[in-house]
């Protein structure tokens, strides 16, 4: 089952905070399953600011700040002392955050569900369905659930599985004022921008063109390929149907070398 990446659910908290009234909190969010566990650590000052710290297997911490006043998202790396600075009309807008045009439009759609018990906090239930449609035409639906609740502004459970399976859970909630301190930067952290044209550029070192050129490729390759693993799938013979499929892929894999 697909998770929410630590970036997301950073993202995701961060845009409910910059668009609404908050109530200060400290909060741990958990994966809701059997020994699930801890994912990040969460502070919400009166401010609207906002702080994320958690763990990356393998990759040591990291501590993710959003201040509302400036509008900024900083990213701290402990170990090597060092913050990445956006401003959030970079990390809305995943077009800009990248650095190179991969969605024509997006479309959100919400549902109110029900409401529900969750941890012994009572929730409205909502779940949002999103349709993408890239740049090469092919359309998306992507699922986003969020039991909300209202005396703290805060979602208690999440997930992006279709069916709101395998969620996120809110734990050892805690109302109170946050120290200011806990969303500065430390002075001696050394200061770095995201290019203005995007993550790519930083991370592969080519001109936003270059990685524009290879997106489209990979991507018009990809919708090729799935478009004809749904034709595949309306076989009724199902072992014709598994055939077909690694026919497919073999191929596939043959143009790529």
């Amino acid at each position: 089952m697909k998770r929410l990446s630590f970036i997301m659910l950073f993202l995701l908290a961060t845009l409910l905070i910059a668009k609404a009234q908050v109530v200060p909190h400290y909060s741990e969010v958990y994966e809701e399953r059997p020994g699930g566990k801890l994912l990040t650590k969460e502070w919400v000052s009166a401010e609207g600011n906002f702080r994320q710290e958690g763990t990356k297997d393998g990759d040591g911490t990291y501590i993710h700040i959003f201040r509302r006043d400036s509008m900024m998202m900083y990213v701290l790396d402990p170990a090597k002392k060092t913050v990445m600075t956006m401003a959030w009309s970079q990390i809305s807008d995943p077009n800009k955050m990248f650095g190179m045009k991969m969605t024509e439009s997006e479309n959100t759609k919400a549902e109110f569900i029900k409401t529900e018990n969750v941890e012994g906090y009572e929730c409205d239930y909502w779940k949002y369905t999103t349709t993408t449609v890239t740049t090469t035409g092919h359309r998306e639906t992507t699922y986003y659930h969020q039991w909300m609740y209202k005396p703290l502004n805060t979602w208690i459970r999440q997930s992006t599985d279709v069916y709101g399976r395998d969620p996120h859970i809110k734990r050892n909630i805690a109302q109170g004022a946050q120290a200011a301190s806990l969303f500065t930067v430390p002075r001696d952290y050394k200061r770095m921008a995201l290019p203005t044209s995007g993550l790519l550029e930083m991370i592969t070192g080519k001109s936003k063109a270059e990685n524009q050129k290879a997106a489209d490729e990979v991507k018009q390759s990809a919708d090729g390929l799935n478009d004809k693993l749904k034709e595949i799938d309306r076989n009724p013979d199902q072992g014709q149907q598994l055939q077909d499929a690694l026919k497919l892929l073999n191929e596939s894999q043959k143009k790529k070398k």
